[in-house]
């Protein structure tokens, strides 16, 4: 006759943390990790529990939070779409260029930005769909194309400029 241990009379310390860690329910992980950074803010920043810290983090965590829904959405369909957050950071360069240095009113330089990002995202999605690139290379290289596209296009100086040296 043999005797086996339940689950729960498993020695812990035999068990690898590596496995123990992988048994962890994500969403709870999560929800612990961003306790303890409210948590830590509130320790160390003086304020923080003010209702308009918060107002604030939320305004600010908003644009992530709509990106991170549509990269929920991806993922769900067994997709990778690397774009997303390169498409949001060249529609706010794009506006703010074509606000500031372009003239253009803000609503038009809104307006503008937002079909080039639909454009954006219809080619990726025809590339993917219609031509049959994985997502992972159709996005990782539309990212870079558009990148590029965009601080030839927009931008009449150089970005980064290396000291010239010398007096």
């Amino acid at each position: 006759m043999t005797i086996t241990a339940s689950p729960s009379a498993i020695d812990s310390e035999r068990i690898p943390l590596r496995t123990r860690l992988a048994a962890v329910d994500q969403g709870r992980l999560v929800a612990l990790v961003t306790l303890g950074l409210i948590l830590f803010g509130g320790i160390t920043v003086d304020g923080f529990w003010n209702v308009s810290n918060f107002s604030t983090l939320l305004r600010l965590s908003a644009a992530l939070g709509i990106l991170a829904v549509g990269s929920a959405i991806v993922i769900m369909g067994k997709g990778v779409d690397l774009s997303g957050a390169a498409i949001a950071a060249i529609a706010a360069q794009g506006a703010a260029h074509l606000w500031e240095v372009r003239k253009y009113g803000e609503t038009k330089a809104i307006i503008v930005v937002i079909v080039l990002a639909i454009v954006m995202g219809l080619i990726n999605g025809w590339l993917v769909a219609y031509v049959e690139v994985p997502a992972l290379f159709a996005t990782l290289g539309t990212w870079k194309l558009f990148e590029g596209l965009f601080q030839v296009s927009l931008f009449d100086k150089k970005i980064y400029e290396l000291p010239t040296g010398g007096s």
